[in-house]
């Protein structure tokens, strides 16, 4: 089975390659290698156009930074610390249907329908939607 790496990056031109090379010692299973770059600024771009590109699969220029967002690990481990609880949580195999790699990318819904979102603090997302039902 190939598996899909798919490697963020914003401003990693001292790590970068770093990262590649170990990604790429890993010989015990076939993969291909994606790395996304999230429009830097200190020359991780051009370094990606001149020495990377030949070493990995495809590279996805964004063309402005979409900032960071959540995985739902993230989610779990911030609900955590606000219930300050550990939650139960089973990771299981992969599915035989399951998609290998997903990425969404907020700028057409955006668009669409004239939305931005009113709030971009995780923690602060999480605290208002379990006070919300807690109260409905």
């Amino acid at each position: 089975m190939k598996i899909s790496i798919v490697i963020p990056c914003f401003n990693e031109k001292d790590t970068i390659e770093e990262i590649i090379a170990k990604v790429k010692k890993q010989e015990n299973y076939e993969k291909e290698i994606i790395i996304i770059d999230d429009f830097s600024t200190d020359g991780t771009r051009t370094l990606l156009e001149d020495k990377i590109k030949d070493k990995v699969d495809k590279i996805i220029f964004n063309e402005k930074n979409y900032g960071k967002g959540y995985s739902v690990r993230e989610v779990i481990k911030e609900m955590e610390k606000i219930i300050n609880k550990k939650l139960n949580v089973r990771n299981g195999p992969r599915r035989e249907k399951d998609i290998a790699i997903s990425i969404a990318n907020t700028e057409k819904f955006k668009k669409k329908f004239n939305w931005k979102p009113k709030f971009n603090n995780l923690n602060y997302i999480l605290r208002t939607a379990l006070e919300w039902e807690k109260n409905n």
